[in-house]
């Protein structure tokens, strides 16, 4: 089992010969425990263990010993661990149904613009320097402004139209 400090949550990977599984856990939940010692440690795997695959005794858990193979391991929970996620949010007035007008609309209701400050901070795209999902950066030219929060160490980026 790996465990990775990821702002304010952990998340443990599980590998088996079955596959990998894994699992997020808010670090609020988790405060009384220090990472760093390793007694902290054992109590984390644990935890997380338990919140994963209660059927599994973490004394069955086998520490990889071979350097290489875990730099391997850690390689690939990176590459599988996906962070930054995008949504798109339209905005369709009464009676639009056209594809073209619905995106082409550039204000909402009082509504909508208190369901966007639910969903995120509003932010400058130029010179933004977090995850982006695709949209531009450096000439605005998918627009300005955009929604983005972190959610448990997930980074979302909301596409408004």
């Amino acid at each position: 089992m790996c465990v990775n400090n990821a702002g304010d949550c952990f998340r443990g990977v599980l590998y088996t010969k079955n596959g990998t599984r894994q699992v997020t856990a808010q670090s609020t939940a988790t405060l009384k425990l220090n990472p760093t010692s390793s007694k902290s440690k054992k109590k984390l795997q644990q935890y997380l263990l338990s919140k994963l695959e209660p059927n599994i005794s973490y004394k069955s858990l086998r520490a990889v010993a071979n350097p290489d193979m875990q730099k391997e391991l850690l390689s690939l929970e990176e590459r599988q661990v996906c962070s930054g996620f995008k949504f798109g949010v339209v905005y369709s007035r009464d009676g639009q149904s056209d594809e073209n007008d619905i995106f082409s609309n550039e204000t909402g209701s009082e509504d909508w613009e208190e369901f966007l400050d639910y969903l995120g901070n509003r932010i400058q795209l130029k010179g933004w320097t977090n995850y982006n999902a695709g949209l531009d950066i450096k000439e605005n030219t998918t627009g300005t402004n955009s929604l983005y929060t972190n959610w448990k160490g997930n980074e979302i980026m909301f596409h408004v139209s």
